[in-house]
């Protein structure tokens, strides 16, 4: 080959190489950065990629803390980075093994655990679809112990949306919402983390479809149960114009360890108490031990520390409220 033709084979290699994204001579350890093949593999849930990455050997053990000799900073950076990508390739894996629907009733709960483990943040299209699964095995234990506590409280959380998502499907969460409280009495009623915000968001999707007719039921399964559950449902009553059996539950949760639980014991008892709490809800008001030091800012610039009773001040307002109301 002549020194022309040479040059030109070449420039010709340099120019695909270049247009491949691909460094001719760039090689070893560090040398391949994994991560855009992961996001993009993941964006087309691209499943043949993802299995790919998952057990390329290339990109490093995920569990190995070993540096190969001589690897410059830059180097050690994207290995880290394509271990990673291994590890979170084989998790996507196993989310779509999990979301897939095989009908299988017996495995819903670990196939739901795992599909939700490895999709965390997901939103409220994942959930809705894990909750119709549920509902077709006629599991709606898993509903209301699994997916009503999803969000944050309030009458937008995700768990009120799949509730309201599953009874517009025309699916009988109601009747089966009585079950359930008729079965799960005491501390079985919402027996899971973050159970008291299951109890928020159960409250608020009963009241939306105004089944008021639930008191009774509730106010039995919720004796026994966990405080903060029990306080988070109070509003119900108030709602459901059941005072009497909130007002019970209310005065309960007043002797709770937990102060949040207090706190709405008191800001429901302004609303439900009737003369037979009143000097209960005094007593708390004034001798309540819990308080909080918060500091304060005078228009000179002075800062100086006060001592917030929470619980008190939630209280001196429900007494307030209820000599007021000449209950």
């Amino acid at each position: 080959m002549s020194i022309r033709h040479s040059l030109l084979f070449t420039l010709i290699m340099l120019t695909l190489t270049a247009a491949s994204g691909c460094g001719l001579f760039v090689s070893g350890p560090g040398s391949r950065d994994a991560a855009k093949e992961f996001e993009d593999a993941k964006a087309a849930r691209d499943l043949a990629k993802l299995t790919a990455l998952c057990s390329d050997a290339s990109l490093g053990d995920p569990d190995s803390r070993e540096v190969p000799p001589g690897t410059t900073h830059t180097q050690m950076v994207t290995i880290e980075a394509n271990k990673d990508v291994r590890r979170k390739a084989c998790l996507e894996l196993k989310a779509a093994e999990g979301d897939s629907d095989s009908g299988d009733c017996k495995t819903l709960a670990a196939r739901y655990d795992h599909a939700s483990a490895a999709a965390s943040g997901s939103g409220q299209e994942h959930y809705t679809k894990w909750a119709r699964r549920m509902a077709k095995c006629g599991n709606y234990d898993l509903v209301f112990e699994k997916l009503a506590n999803i969000g944050d409280f309030g009458s937008a959380a995700i768990g009120v949306k799949v509730l309201k998502a599953l009874e517009g499907d025309g699916l009988p969460v109601v009747a089966a919402f009585k079950r359930y409280a008729a079965e799960h009495k005491g501390t079985r009623f919402l027996p899971v983390e973050q159970g008291f915000q299951a109890a928020n968001h159960l409250a608020y999707w009963l009241l939306s479809g105004k089944h008021h007719d639930h008191c009774d039921a509730l106010a039995s399964a919720l004796t026994g149960a966990n405080d903060a559950t029990v306080a988070n449902f109070l509003f119900y009553f108030n709602e459901a114009k059941c005072q009497a059996h909130g007002e019970k539950l209310a005065v309960e949760v007043l002797a709770s360890s937990a102060v949040e639980s207090r706190r709405l014991g008191c800001v429901n008892l302004g609303n439900l108490g009737s003369a037979k709490s009143l000097k209960k809800v005094e007593a708390i008001a004034q001798t309540d031990p819990y308080f909080e030091v918060h500091e304060q800012q005078g228009a000179d610039g002075r800062v100086w520390e006060v001592k917030v009773f929470k619980v008190r001040d939630a209280c001196k307002a429900a007494a307030g409220t209820m000599k007021a109301r000449g209950k």
